[in-house]
């Protein structure tokens, strides 16, 4: 994963970012993710806690995976 792109997750939970919260199904997460504009993130883990499936309706193209969705990804793991 791109340092960069976790660091900026990372941020973005850790200051509220994580807004309308996430509703869990059989380890399938959905979340609203509040910056300049609102973004839906879902995604689903694994049995270990690993990301294998994630979907984001921002425009951003970094692989494999972007801001919001690290951003989710804390808030469900914490």
């Amino acid at each position: 994963m791109n340092k960069k792109i976790f660091e900026l997750g990372k941020d973005c939970y850790w200051n509220g970012g994580v807004g309308q919260y996430i509703i869990k199904e059989n380890n399938k997460y959905t979340a609203t993710v509040a910056m300049q504009e609102n973004y839906v993130v879902k995604l689903k883990l694994d049995k270990q806690g690993a990301i294998i499936w994630e979907e984001c309706d921002c425009s951003c193209f970094e692989a494999p995976h972007c801001k919001h969705v690290v951003a989710v990804f804390c808030a469900v793991t914490e």
